[in-house]
């Protein structure tokens, strides 16, 4: 349809896997029914709550959506876009008007919803909570209304009518059934998918310049209110021949006044004005100073403040980094190779404060890991050095997992080595070794069984001491002993029978080479432990040993009691995948990084 071409919706369509919808779909539709328990005690979120209530006032008078099939439709369109993006807008009053009147049109689901993602991210600053590109656009409206029709624009300013009292609902629905009757707004927006955002405010001016008479006729505020509120009434066909005419008259002007009005609305979002809000955070994170939260926001919006305003979150792992290193790392980050980008580092402290596994972190989300990273105690930031060695969110650490992390760490402080790997793999299983033995497990080693034909067998030796218990280990590897995946780190219990633990080093290496051939190796290995969270945190001051820039990362700044006292970042993510019954949150994750 003219809708599909106008909006690009099989260009966004192909941005994405082809599962995305209909793994979007199961989970709003798990949700849905979820929420028909709300009768036996369970919960419903307020957002669906929300999307509930305004489905029957959606246009009533289409009979697709007066139909119980067409409001389920509308219903799964709507919670599909909240999981899409429930950082950055979740859903806003007034999305409910575009999707139906997009329904109505195109007839198939799936077609409407990724119309409606294309309308809702052409305009992401009307939608989200900050909304600052609605105010941005109602500061255009008001210069344009004040330059084009200066003798109204006077009138109603003197009454104390602004253009925002009236236009929120315009712009956010645009126009659908505010002002604009539904059949003469599909025409409209016909006109806005097209040529785009010009149309919006030549219909605000049409409309005005429409209804001049009546409005100059009023002289008393609250009958003006009343009278601009309910402006739409009789508007029909005119409309649309009347704003044709005038198409790209705007066009300059608005971008230019879009550019100034951008630096004001940043301006006056720069502090946070709300104390509520303020008080809140201070609350759960137990900050003591309104101005310490006022310094978070600052250091949160510096990468790019317009869009990350705009926004209402930061989208990117790049500018996540750099406002994460300002506010905690800004003198250890000089030590940095690459700024934590190339090692995986930041992406990976990306990852944990991602609750919805839509690359969007929150304000919230950040303050949390900040103040958990500079003030959180032992107990807290040893949890969070789990989340972060937790590679696949599966609530253990396995021995992967610590070797992947361990990789992050190093390479961000001393770049890709080649050697680095077996250091780190010698690292593990050291640490696995000392774990298993601190259980007192019966068999805490595996034996493998190796058998050389020729010398030299290609692995140095080292020395591992557990306590006061030293042992022979592997400390490198290289040549013909890899073709049997021998790691470094592995002990070496015996070479041709002959036991070897209570040997040194020196002993070891003239046994090795006046052993005959072919020679039976026995080494032994731990086992591929995976440890919960609190196994992680009982061990951490021996990981921090193995690999002490842990203690830069994680602990190096002074540490206070912090306990917030809502949702901390875990449980939201449990929370998250829990609802949708794992559908979204971490197929997300699994294929949209």
């Amino acid at each position: 349809g003219r809708y599909q071409v106008f909006l690009g919706v099989d260009k966004m369509r192909k941005k994405h896997p082809k599962e995305y919808y209909r793994r979007l779909k199961e989970g709003a539709e798990y949700i849905i029914k979820e929420s028909k328990k709300e009768s036996k005690g369970v919960p419903v979120s307020k957002w669906l709550t929300e999307i509930e209530k305004d489905i029957p006032r959606t246009i009533p008078s289409v009979p697709l959506l007066k139909s119980k099939e067409g409001r389920a439709s509308l219903l799964r369109i709507l919670v599909c876009y909240y999981y899409r993006s429930p950082q950055s807008i979740g859903y806003c009053q007034g999305m409910n008007l575009i999707a139906g009147g997009l329904l109505t049109v195109m007839k198939n689901e799936e077609d409407a919803f990724w119309a409606l993602v294309c309308v809702i991210e052409s305009r992401l600053g009307y939608y989200t909570k900050s909304m600052a590109g609605l105010l941005v656009d109602q500061y255009v409206l008001r210069s344009l209304f004040a330059f084009y029709l200066p003798e109204l624009y006077d009138h109603m300013k003197s009454l104390d009518v602004d253009v925002s009292s009236f236009t929120t609902s315009w712009f956010i629905c645009l126009f659908m059934e505010t002002p604009v009757p539904y059949k003469t707004c599909l025409g409209l927006w016909d006109y806005l998918f097209c040529y785009g955002d010009e149309m919006l405010f030549q219909v605000a001016l049409a409309v005005l310049r429409k209804k001049r008479k009546e409005i100059l006729a009023i002289d008393d505020n609250g009958v003006l209110l009343c009278y601009v509120l309910k402006l739409g009434a009789d508007l029909e066909k005119w409309l649309l021949s009347d704003v044709s005419r005038d198409l790209g008259e705007l066009i300059q002007s608005i971008a230019t006044l879009r550019r100034r009005y951008q630096i004001q609305v940043l301006d006056e979002n720069s502090k946070i004005a709300e104390h509520s809000r303020v008080d809140r955070i201070r609350k759960r994170y137990r900050i003591e100073t309104a101005e310490e939260v006022q310094e978070l926001w600052n250091t949160f919006l510096s990468p790019s403040p317009y869009a990350i305003l705009v926004q209402n979150c930061i989208p990117s792992m790049v500018w996540f980094s750099s406002a994460l290193a300002k506010a905690v790392y800004p003198k250890e980050r000089r030590k940095w190779r690459e700024s934590g980008l190339l090692s995986g580092f930041m992406s990976q402290m990306f990852n944990i404060v991602d609750v919805s596994g839509t690359r969007q972190i929150n304000f919230d989300n950040f303050v949390w890991l900040t103040q958990i990273l500079k003030y959180g105690s032992n107990t807290q930031r040893a949890k969070l050095v789990f989340m972060f060695f937790d590679m696949d969110g599966d609530g253990k650490v396995s021995k992967m997992d610590l070797f992947n992390g361990l990789k992050k760490v190093q390479r961000m402080y001393g770049g890709r080595k080649d050697s680095s790997d077996r250091r780190k793999f010698m690292m593990v299983n050291s640490f696995l070794f000392w774990y298993s033995m601190t259980r007192n497990e019966s068999r805490p080693f595996k034996q493998v069984k190796v058998v050389m034909e020729a010398k030299p067998f290609g692995f140095t030796i080292g020395q591992l001491k557990i306590g006061k218990t030293r042992f022979l280990e592997v400390s490198s590897v290289d040549g013909a002993i890899e073709e049997h995946n021998v790691e470094p780190g592995w002990k070496i219990y015996s070479v041709n029978e002959t036991v070897c633990w209570d040997k040194n080093v020196e002993e070891m290496v003239e046994i090795c080479k006046h052993a005959t051939l072919p020679c039976h190796l026995v080494f032994e290995k731990p086992y591929d432990i995976k440890m919960s969270s609190n196994e992680f945190v009982g061990c951490i001051d021996m990981l921090i040993k193995l690999e002490p820039r842990l203690n830069q990362l994680f602990f190096a700044r002074e540490a206070k009691t912090l306990s917030p006292t809502a949702k901390n970042v875990k449980n939201s993510l449990k929370g998250s995948s829990r609802k949708t019954k794992d559908h979204i949150v971490s197929w997300f994750r699994d294929k949209l990084k």
